[in-house]
């Protein structure tokens, strides 16, 4: 058969798509896209950045954008409604993992490994990756219908870059300071260099569609490491609020550079 002449059969969804009430928006009907926004705060108090998130997908094309907070009724939903749409293909995640409910793990492991007989998504991280209410025929229609395109991990790495950087130039001031002399400089190296190779382990890991952008993210990583090594810090080093050289009343600005990392998600 001449490929050339090949064509994609696309169908009307039934009338009562999308069947389940959420927190999603619809698009084009014959799109084969769908994208998922995680969200990290009560529904009533959606962030508008990710409101506006969802808007542009659709306003982009795709069948179907939403947020997803629950690893449980939340996925129920999304299996749901994608598989009533045999349109769609292709499943895109974004945004941050959802504090504590592990959410995106869990719709990863999902189309991924599936569930097993106590209708527990297989391999999910989740405290309660629990699916009693959608059949085991959809669930598994969701798995063969669906190629997933993970963008969060590549947004996480991309957002801890970013961090990385603030955090080494706050570091390298404070070398060009009395801190150069100080016991938490040499700490905070130490931390940095260990994030910088986690980062670079995490980054061989994620499936990244473009090549070109994962070489790219791969240059930056190896010019953090490099900065993190050639980072000054004197042979002999003690605390310098300890023998009366630091006047920052409390805290310390090495600590709290480092503690910026954990704000990055």
């Amino acid at each position: 058969m001449n490929k050339s002449k090949c064509k994609i059969l696309k169908v009307k969804p039934p009338n009562d798509y999308p069947p389940e009430e959420g927190c999603c928006l619809r698009g084009n009907d014959f799109s084969p896209v769908a994208v998922v926004v995680m969200l990290n705060s009560p529904r009533e108090h959606t962030p508008p950045e990710i409101e506006q998130l969802v808007r542009v997908a659709i306003e982009k094309g795709a069948a179907l954008a939403g947020t997803l907070q629950t690893e449980n009724i939340g996925i129920e939903k999304i299996v749901t409604n994608i598989v009533s749409n045999p349109n769609i293909r292709y499943l895109i995640l974004c945004g941050a993992e959802v504090a504590g409910h592990n959410s995106g793990d869990a719709l990863k492991c999902l189309l991924e490994n599936g569930v097993n007989e106590k209708r527990t998504i297989v391999g999910s991280k989740a405290l309660t990756p629990y699916l009693f209410n959608v059949p085991i025929k959809s669930i598994e229609r969701f798995q063969k219908q669906l190629t997933f395109v993970n963008r969060a991990k590549e947004v996480l790495v991309e957002n801890q870059l970013r961090g990385l950087n603030i955090v080494l130039g706050a570091l390298q001031a404070a070398a060009g300071d009395i801190c150069k002399n100080c016991i938490c400089l040499e700490g905070a190296k130490t931390k940095v260099g260990k994030m910088v190779k986690k980062l670079g382990v995490d980054l061989e890991t994620t499936r990244i569609s473009c090549e070109k952008t994962k070489a790219g993210l791969k240059d930056r990583i190896g010019s953090l490491s490099k900065t993190a090594e050639e980072l000054e810090v004197a042979e002999e080093y003690e605390c310098q609020k300890t023998i009366g050289n630091c006047k920052i009343e409390e805290g310390c600005f090495v600590n709290a550079a480092i503690d910026l990392m954990k704000l990055i998600k």
